[in-house]
């Protein structure tokens, strides 16, 4: 008769062993304020809307965004200061949100105010419009 008994209550142990284990464990993931985006990004190219284009910079002109660390964003064209404003990054469920002040648009670059970050690291910077389905994926490179 305590066979039945004993066997759930080994169940039961396993079972918050487990639990208790896998509740612990952690991904060390940083946060969107410590990633590397502080810095200047170049424009390679957007891809997307309703005809999937390519758009690149015309003549092959300079467009930069520089994210400051006072959450002020500038961009340039051709090193010569175009737009200015403030920026924030705001973490959602799977993924983060870069919030401009204001749509850009400059040269054949054209952007919402809210951007998904598709790839973020040392190198590349991966944006996509967040709030049209048809929207671009705007592709940055690290410059410094």
């Amino acid at each position: 008769m305590e066979r039945p008994c004993m066997k759930r209550l080994f169940l039961f142990s396993t079972l918050i062993l487990f639990l208790f284990a896998v509740s612990s464990c952690t991904r060390d993931v940083q946060s969107p304020a410590n990633k590397p985006t502080k810095g200047q990004w170049q424009w390679e190219y957007s891809a997307g809307g309703v005809g999937g284009y390519s758009l690149q910079p015309i003549n092959n002109t300079l467009v930069t965004l520089s994210l400051n660390s006072d959450s002020t964003y500038d961009f340039y064209l051709n090193n010569e200061m175009q737009l200015s404003g403030k920026y924030a990054i705001q973490a959602t469920g799977n993924s983060s949100i870069l919030h401009l002040d204001d749509r850009i648009q400059l040269n054949l670059l054209s952007m919402q105010p809210d951007q998904v970050i598709v790839k973020w690291d040392g190198s590349q910077l991966q944006l996509l419009d967040d709030d049209i389905s048809d929207g671009y994926n705007h592709h940055f490179k690290k410059v410094n």
